[in-house]
């Protein structure tokens, strides 16, 4: 498995993954007044040039591919659209993992994407992370995505930033008991693949969700990379004062 440095995609065996692209968040921006321009046209250049310079056959969708929760609008469900039938072209098999946005979602995909909660890629488990999946037993390692991971850096005064992150962490028994990961021992959250969505701020206190939470990671036994790949040391070393 390996992150690509400057993108949100991760590759594992012959697949590309991509988490949380929020297809349509931009049309809810221009509502509000914002001048946006829509992301899926890149997601899907970006992921057909990686498949054909990698020489990738399988995608994998993490969820949240649409933006809108229990519906869809007719511009999502264009561009959604759009989105699948390009990177059609380039891979023989294309994954959906649904996520808590994804109500509805079987209904404007094309028939050749899989829907499912849960897939399991070459020894690998993949989940959307915001409920309990069967089927993952034997994987040792679990993708997730949903939280959008980002750190947060102060600059004093109440002033800072935030910046998308890549977040690699061991499990502990707790999480394997809980969710049914019996063989899992590692874990890795990928950031959201939108530039307009909130992200959670992982050295803040603030990672307790579902799935993620330090409850079930081991702190010593984490990593922490920025999308460009610049390492930042474990959980201990990134937390904020």
């Amino acid at each position: 498995m390996k992150i690509i440095p400057g993108t949100p995609f991760l590759t594992h065996a012959d697949a590309l993954v991509l988490a949380d692209t929020h297809i349509g968040v931009e049309a809810h921006l221009r509502e509000s007044g914002f001048i946006v321009e829509g992301e899926a046209v890149q997601f899907m250049q970006n992921a057909v040039e990686l498949a054909k310079r990698l020489k990738l056959r399988t995608f994998i969708h993490l969820g949240d591919v649409k933006h809108t929760i229990a519906r869809y609008s007719q511009k999502e469900m264009k561009w959604v659209q759009e989105f699948f039938t390009g990177i059609n072209e380039v891979f023989e098999k294309i994954v959906l993992v649904k996520g808590n946005h994804d109500g509805l979602i079987e209904k404007i995909v094309p028939d050749y994407v899989l829907v499912c909660n849960s897939y399991e890629h070459s020894g690998v488990g993949f989940v959307h992370g915001h409920r309990g999946v069967d089927g993952l037993e034997n994987c040792r390692k679990i993708v997730c995505g949903h939280i959008h991971p980002c750190v947060r850096f102060s600059a004093g005064h109440g002033t800072g930033a935030r910046y998308k992150c890549w977040l690699i962490a061991e499990v502990n028994q707790k999480f394997r008991a809980k969710f049914g990961f019996s063989m899992a021992r590692q874990l890795v959250v990928m950031p959201s693949a939108s530039d307009f969505v909130g992200m959670k701020a992982i050295n803040t206190g603030e990672l307790d969700s579902f799935m993620v939470s330090w409850e079930y990671l081991k702190k010593q036994r984490s990593a922490i990379h920025l999308i460009d790949g610049t390492f930042l040391g474990s959980f201990t070393h990134a937390m904020m004062p």
